[in-house]
């Protein structure tokens, strides 16, 4: 059994891994989602040390995409500074609690 991650680094050179949480089978079939435990992760880029480690409150909630952007408008110190989109995808059982999921709403663990 798998599960997949992404990762990106940032400034810094930490590693930031979205851990999907679906566990898979070697030909891709998802099983046992009620053992989903998606997290977003940062490690230090050199030691492997963990750095920081963010959960939603539904672990429903599958960390599908990281992607590293830029805010349109400078800040008051005309730096620009980036930011770190990360999309979801509900796996949840019951399709309509699928489709209400919280995913624009929970706050990070």
């Amino acid at each position: 059994m798998s599960i997949r991650t992404q990762c990106l680094t940032d400034a810094t050179g930490a590693s930031l891994l979205a851990n999907a949480g679906i566990p898979r089978i070697s030909d891709g079939t998802k099983r046992d989602l009620y053992m989903m435990a998606p997290s977003l992760v940062r490690l230090d880029g050199h030691t492997g040390e963990l750095l920081g480690q963010w959960c939603l409150p539904d672990p429903r909630l599958s960390l599908r995409h990281l992607a590293w952007s830029r805010t349109v408008r400078p800040s008051a110190d005309d730096a620009i500074k980036p930011l770190l989109g990360v999309a979801l995808q509900a796996e949840h059982d019951d399709p309509s609690v699928r489709n209400d999921a919280d995913s624009g709403r929970s706050g990070w663990q």
